[in-house]
C-alpha cells in the first residue's frame, strides 16, 4: 500500500512540474537582441505597444499596434490565432507583464515579453519610428460647451468645403 501511495505522490509531482513548465512556456521574457531576432524571424509577427496613446504617438516600435488598456488588448487580440506569436513591450517591462497574463488567461500560448521594455530597445540602437501621430480629436472644451463631460471633435478642412444641404418648404 505505501509503494502505491509513494508512486502516486511520484507520479502527481511529475505532473505538476511538467504543468508548470508548460505556464512558464507560454510567457517568455527575452533580452532586446532576442526579440528583435524572434520578431524578424517570424512569419506574420503582432506587436503590441501596451502603452499610453500619449507615449505611442511620440515614438513606437515599427509595425506596433497601440492597446492602452484591458478592453483595447482584448478587442484587438480578439480574432487572433491562440498559436501566433504575440510581441508585447511598454516603457520599461512592468504592463507588459500585465497584458501578458491577462492574453495568458485568454488562451495565448506564444507571449514574448520585450525585456528592460522600450527604453532598452532604445539603448541598445534598434530602430525607432519617431513619427509624430497627431490624435484624432481633441479633449479640450471649447467656449461653446455648456455641458460639463462633453467633446468637441475637430471638423476637418475637408469637411468644412461641403455646402450643407439646402432644404426647401413646400406651402
Amino acid at each position: 500500500m505505501d509503494r502505491r501511495k509513494g508512486m502516486f505522490i511520484a507520479l502527481f509531482l511529475i505532473c505538476s512540474s511538467l504543468h508548470a513548465q508548460d505556464s512558464l512556456q507560454k510567457i517568455q521574457r527575452l533580452s532586446p537582441e532576442d526579440f528583435y531576432i524572434k520578431l524578424h524571424q517570424s512569419i506574420s509577427p503582432v506587436l503590441i505597444d501596451v502603452r499610453t496613446p500619449k507615449e505611442y504617438r511620440k515614438y513606437r516600435i515599427p509595425g506596433a499596434h497601440l492597446a492602452e488598456n484591458r478592453a483595447a488588448l482584448i478587442s484587438f487580440t480578439d480574432t487572433l490565432d491562440r498559436y501566433q506569436p504575440l510581441f508585447l513591450y511598454c516603457e520599461f517591462e512592468n504592463r507588459s507583464i500585465q497584458a501578458a497574463e491577462i492574453l495568458k488567461k485568454a488562451g495565448f500560448q506564444r507571449i514574448l515579453i520585450l525585456e528592460d521594455g522600450l527604453s532598452g530597445w532604445i539603448a541598445r540602437g534598434y530602430e525607432i519610428d519617431r513619427k509624430r501621430i497627431k490624435p484624432k480629436f481633441r479633449n479640450r472644451k471649447s467656449k461653446t460647451d455648456k455641458v460639463p463631460g462633453r467633446h468637441r471633435f475637430r471638423v476637418s478642412s475637408a469637411e468644412q468645403r461641403i455646402s450643407p444641404v439646402q432644404t426647401t418648404v413646400c406651402e
